[in-house]
């Protein structure tokens, strides 16, 4: 649908309905909060700071957080919020409205939230304004469209309309998505003392981790280096032959051992062709869940891959090693996937990427395939991962 036509109805919709659904701000202390953050496994992990805040300034509140259903396991066991719920928003303007009418009828606007937040500091969606405004909170929040440097108003103004109050960002810098989230607290006159990362295991997930490094018979005294070859978007996926070569290389100085991780079609293509060329890899693709996969990196401490979320997560684990990026260096105007706004944080994890951005793409990779990323050097990243194993 034309963006100019959705923000028509966008309008349309928020004139018709304002009166049924909070329109009257609330400036009371919150006793019941909505928190959407319906996004992948790396921004959540980069929320989860949040979530201990948000309880630890309200230890009474009723906290309801809503995500992708993808992304449950990692927060299931979350012993900061009340509720978990999993939205995922079908594609097209009116499925997404009416799936939002729909879950709001039957999960939330019973609840008479009083607060509502959206965290994400610029991907405005519509269906995230929507659920914000059908859930009938006095007091909805989120930053403003366009409030990153980059972010063209692609939604037109009409996202903001359904919030009682924005976000804006003055000065114009970009924030790390951890801390665009803790932002939230000071505008609520909250406070955050900490802003580690954390994630919630249990006894189920330490004894299938256990059980699957006695399967492989991976040896914990060895050097091992969890590999992690796929993400979410073809353009962030490193060539797996470079892989190849710098953990040859690095087995032969070293004597490492190789377990790779990953989920998906994409994660198994690639590792079939990384075990052809070093079968004495340990292959765990699909074989771990998101708790899983974060304490196989804490457990074996070294990881190489590309930035999608088991990078946060093997910083929030207090890995070592290397995230190699297709976000490049000299970009004056960073894009989503910037190490300024999402890099891991309080890790030694390094992160290379190219100089800049090939002809054709702007802003950030616009490919639907490796293309920027390629010109990160297998001979940069090999030199930069012997930097930290001679450490």
């Amino acid at each position: 649908m034309n963006k100019y036509l959705a923000a028509g109805l966008a309008r349309v919709i928020y004139k018709a309905e304002k009166g049924r659904h909070g329109s009257e701000s609330s400036q009371g202390t919150p006793q019941k909060i909505l928190v959407l953050r319906t996004d992948a496994i790396g921004d959540m992990v980069c929320t989860t700071p949040f979530l201990r805040e948000l309880r630890r300034n309200l230890p009474g509140a009723f906290i309801t957080l809503i995500c992708d259903p993808g992304v449950y396991n990692l927060v299931e066991l979350c012993p900061y919020v009340d509720e978990i719920l999993t939205f995922k928003p079908p594609a097209g303007f009116r499925a997404a409205l009416k799936a939002c009418r729909a879950f709001a009828r039957r999960h939330l606007s019973s609840k008479n939230y009083d607060l509502a937040l959206y965290l994400p500091y610029a991907a405005p969606e519509y269906f995230a304004a929507w659920l914000s405004f059908f859930s009938g909170a006095k007091r909805r929040l989120a930053y403003a469209e366009g409030v990153c440097i980059h972010k063209q108003r692609a939604y037109v103004g009409a996202k903001d309309i359904y919030y009682t109050e924005l976000l804006h960002n003055d000065d114009r810098a970009i924030r790390h998505e951890t801390e665009s989230a803790l932002h939230f607290l000071s505008c609520l006159q909250m406070t955050a003392s900490d802003d580690a990362y954390e994630i919630w295991t249990d006894e189920a997930d330490a004894r299938r981790v256990e059980e699957l490094l006695a399967e492989e018979k991976i040896d914990l005294q060895a050097r091992n280096i969890v590999v992690n070859l796929s993400s979410s978007e073809k353009n962030k996926d490193w060539p797996v032959e470079n892989f190849v070569h710098v953990c040859k290389e690095l087995g032969r100085q070293y004597g490492a051992s190789f377990i790779l991780i990953g989920a998906g079609a994409a994660a198994r293509e690639y590792s079939r062709e990384f075990c052809r060329e070093l079968p004495e890899a340990h292959d765990l693709t699909d074989k771990t869940t998101i708790r899983q996969t974060y304490l196989v990196l804490k457990k074996l401490g070294i990881y190489l891959g590309v930035d999608t979320g088991p990078l946060h997560l093997a910083a929030a684990a207090g890995c070592r090693g290397v995230g190699v990026y297709s976000a490049p260096r000299d970009n004056p105007d960073p894009p989503e996937n910037s190490t300024i706004w999402f890099a891991p944080r309080g890790c030694g994890i390094r992160i290379v990427q190219p100089e800049h951005l090939l002809p054709g793409c702007h802003n950030k990779c616009t490919r639907p395939y490796a293309h920027c990323i390629k010109q990160v050097p297998a001979g940069e990243v090999l030199k930069v991962m012997e930097g930290i194993l001679n450490a």
